[in-house]
């Protein structure tokens, strides 16, 4: 996040007092040196959020331990068949949360996995993968990957359909989601049926000058993407290196085809603006279906901060029918 002074004001007044109410929170961005400090900062200020209460949102919810990696699987109440002991199969979309893969816990997506699961009608399984620079890459993959492993073994005890699973996930987690793709894709994994990028973190190469970001932005700015970079690429010294795997910066992936049906959601006002742009692109010239949803004048995180706003809510409706679409187009004849 940007100072104040840097920030332009959206000419939306919903957008704008989303942004004035962000940067009254952190006029001065993320502190990304102190590690430490910002996650207890952060966990303290979730911590005093009331928690969602899946009752309200008629979803149940089930913890499992992944080899010690901590999952929740949130299943919507109506999508069980009334008079059935055991519900019908439903589709599943695998969320992995944001926060520049060195911040977030699981638990801080409940709200907004409660409601992808409720207004979908699919599961939501939420991984809550390990986060660096104690882990650097290809750990949170690993991860992630291994969720979806977890999905297609416990499908038939979970009353999930393998069939039907898509990836998500919000800014890093984005980044991730396209990453597990990628390598699905390449270890010949069945073919997922959406992967769902909102504002999606997708390109170190933003930071080394190689790719032009937006000259000002909101949300998360270009001083902490370059640490979360590097702490996530795991090198310590000043140089960037010049060869990074394509399954952490899926941007730097040359072959694009054989991908899942594609769904990218990022405003104008984004640090990942430009490169959420080109990637949707380059997949649609790989001839992956590929929706780009452009937000103008939306900074990173705008569907939480001015989440009332007319762009916070249309987001979220793409969001909603892009899952029901490929959940339905996979549904047998």
């Amino acid at each position: 996040m940007q100072q104040s002074t840097e920030v332009p004001i959206p000419t939306d007044p919903q957008l704008a007092a989303g942004l004035q109410a962000m940067l009254s929170v952190f006029p001065n961005g993320l502190d990304l040196q102190d590690l430490a400090a910002t996650r207890a900062m952060l966990a303290a200020m979730h911590a005093k959020r009331p928690a969602a209460k899946p009752a309200k949102f008629g979803v149940t919810l089930h913890d499992f331990d992944m080899a010690g990696v901590p999952l929740r699987l949130y299943r919507p109440v109506a999508a069980a068949a009334p008079s059935a002991k055991v519900p019908s199969a439903l589709p599943v979309l695998i969320w992995l949360h944001g926060g520049g893969f060195l911040l977030g816990q699981l638990a801080w997506d409940d709200r907004r996995c409660m409601q992808l699961a409720r207004d979908v009608g699919c599961a939501v399984l939420a991984v809550d993968y390990r986060l660096a620079p104690e882990h650097p890459f290809p750990a949170a993959l690993q991860d992630a990957y291994q969720a979806l492993h977890f999905v297609q073994q416990q499908a038939g005890a979970l009353a999930l359909d393998a069939c039907r699973v898509a990836i998500g996930g919000a800014s890093a987690g984005a980044g991730l989601a396209a990453a597990v793709a990628l390598w699905a894709r390449d270890q010949g994994n069945p073919e997922l049926c959406l992967q769902l990028l909102l504002y999606p973190m997708l390109d170190d190469r933003t930071v080394t000058g190689l790719v032009s970001p937006a000259t000002a932005t909101a949300g998360w700015s270009l001083a902490e993407n370059r640490i979360a970079w590097r702490y996530y690429l795991g090198y310590t010294d000043a140089e960037h290196p010049a060869a990074v795997s394509p399954y952490a910066a899926p941007a730097r992936a040359t072959n694009l085809q054989g991908l899942p049906p594609t769904w990218i959601g990022v405003g104008s006002a984004d640090l990942f603006a430009e490169e959420s742009k080109a990637f949707a692109m380059r997949l649609q010239q790989a001839e992956v279906p590929t929706t780009l949803c452009w937000y103008p004048q939306a900074f990173h995180g705008f569907d939480s901060w001015a989440a009332q706003s007319s762009a916070a809510k249309d987001c979220w409706q793409q969001q909603v029918q892009a899952l029901q679409q490929a959940f339905n187009a996979r549904l047998p004849a």
